[in-house]
């Protein structure tokens, strides 16, 4: 009996692999509606050919839908450590998308959805021992929607469909944006996600979990991840930005949560209340702490027709002044000459300028050569944009002495080292954001091993907020990027450089429109 049963499994493989006409080596489809494909390894179930080079392109049936692969139990390619025969899938459609994985061996992969609505799986054997193969199920899998931006003073935040069960598959950013840097408290009314029946050494919240930022996801100041019935108690964000992502798996559901929030005014103790959201002024800087100074309306938006200029001293005549910009740095135009930010070095415009910035291109970390710093500021009378904020406090610096005396090192056109910085564009009403490089040459990486790209300088981009939106794609060397669009409302860019080679760097602009159909699916 238990032979038989054995038997009319294993035929079953058969006749699924053979009536969906999946046995052939790569081919490009798209996903019928509502419908089950499977690809399979040419042979499958039986011994796979050597020396296959096979790719399969799947596109889900609809724009906004991704695809969810789910592997047949019975894997099996002749290959441990994946340099022989394996199997590996791209988040896209072609080979220079992110890797979502490359598998050998006997151990089935997880199943897994793909950020976007193309994948790419390519099959590679050697001319020596084979295996079995492998078989996977694909189908269309429209995602739930439910990152938000906050902006209102107060109001009330759940999960999708509260206080009835959330939805899985979900992978959301909530995020509160305060106005002139002021606290965020937020408070639960009632919580309820899937927690964890077993002790340590499992890990914390390994199903659905709610994670909490004082500031931006993965960049900020990390609160907590809460699941189970364990309410969060009362959470305050101090940086005028608080974020929360919800990440939910393909099992048990449950009610969510339910929490309020306030904007309340700024603390004494963590901003400067004659510098933020004021138009300009003189500013004697506190030694034990950092402080802040914001655009007028920050980051909601700044007046036209602004001069605003701000003097920094600190203390002591040997001490430095160190800022560093908010990473939501968002000043109309490219070129500087509408709205811009300009900081000297010193306590008045005759003294050198150590950078004049604007678009969506933050600073780097800056530093003076003496005890006073001046930022001006200055938009014209047309567009706006969200505006800027600075940190700044004081830098100690060792002295050395030198009898050769001091020198001034010229400035260079290139980008410095040691760079670690985020560009970030926030559209409203989730519009699309698309840019387009003019040029872009960062040091290249000559001597990259097999699929891992740019060690060295690199700009990343994500379309949603950095490491936590889908990832777009890594470049550098003189590899040009395509057009790239955000469906998000908001797209990233990070650069870090190393502390070696320089180059120009790149040069792009970027324009929001209304969100419409994706490019390459509009009614004809």
């Amino acid at each position: 009996m238990r032979s038989g049963l054995v038997l009319f499994l294993f035929s079953q493989v058969i006749l699924v692999a053979s009536s969906s006409r999946t046995d052939k080596c790569g081919w490009n489809k798209t996903l019928e509606t509502d419908a089950v494909s499977f690809v399979t390894s040419p042979g499958f179930p039986w011994t796979y050919r050597p020396s296959q080079d096979c790719t399969w392109v799947i596109t889900a049936p609809k724009p906004d839908q991704r695809i969810l692969v789910v592997f047949n139990p019975l894997f099996h390619l002749y290959d441990t450590d994946c340099k022989h025969d394996y199997v590996e899938i791209y988040d896209g459609g072609d080979e220079l998308s992110p890797i979502i994985g490359k598998f050998c061996g006997r151990v089935v992969p997880p199943k897994f959805i793909s950020s976007g609505n193309q994948l790419l799986i390519k099959f590679v054997t050697d001319n020596e021992d084979n295996g079995s193969g492998f078989s996977m199920k694909l189908e269309g899998y429209k995602t739930f929607e439910c990152s938000r931006n906050f902006t209102a003073p107060q109001g009330v935040i759940t999960t999708p469909f509260f206080p009835e069960k959330y939805p899985n598959y979900m992978n959301c950013t909530l995020t509160i944006f305060a106005p002139n840097m002021s606290d965020i408290v937020l408070e639960f009314d009632r919580f309820n996600m899937e927690g964890n029946p077993w002790q340590k050494p499992v890990p914390i919240c390994p199903h659905d979990w709610l994670d909490i930022w004082d500031g931006l996801p993965e960049v900020g100041i990390f609160i907590g991840r809460y699941c189970g019935k364990t309410s969060p108690d009362q959470v305050i964000a101090y940086s005028g930005i608080l974020s929360m992502t919800i990440t939910t798996d393909d099992a048990t559901a449950e009610e969510g949560f339910s929490a309020n929030y306030t904007i309340r005014d700024k603390r004494d103790s963590l901003v400067d209340e004659d510098a933020v959201d004021k138009c300009g002024g003189n500013i004697s800087l506190k030694t034990d702490r950092v402080n802040y100074l914001t655009s007028p309306g920050y980051p909601l938006g700044y007046l036209p027709s602004q001069q605003c200029i701000w003097v920094i001293k600190a203390p002591e005549l040997v001490q430095k002044i160190r800022i560093n910009f908010n990473p939501i740095f968002h000043l109309e135009g490219t070129g500087c000459n509408h709205d811009y930010v300009e900081v000297y070095d010193g306590g008045d415009e005759l003294s050198p300028t150590l950078g004049k910035f604007c678009g969506v291109a933050a600073s780097p970390q800056i530093t003076s050569s003496s005890n006073q710093l001046l930022i001006k500021f200055v938009t014209d009378d047309e567009n706006q944009g969200l505006g800027f904020s600075v940190g700044y406090e004081v830098f100690m610096t060792e002295l050395h002495s030198s009898s050769a005396g001091a020198s001034l090192r010229r400035r260079t056109p290139k980008y410095p080292n040691n760079l670690d910085c985020t560009f970030m564009i926030l559209a409203s009403n989730m519009s699309v954001i698309e840019v387009e490089f003019k040029s872009f040459n960062m040091q290249a990486d000559p001597t990259a091993l097999q699929g891992v790209l740019c060690r060295l300088d690199r700009l990343d981009i994500w379309d949603g907020l950095p490491k936590v939106g889908r990832h777009l794609g890594r470049y550098c060397g003189q590899e040009f990027p395509h057009r790239v669009t955000s469906h998000s409302g908001i797209l990233s860019m990070t650069v870090i450089t190393d502390n070696r080679v320089g180059k120009e760097g790149f040069s792009a602009n970027y324009a929001i429109r209304a969100k419409s159909l994706l490019p390459g699916h509009e009614r004809k």
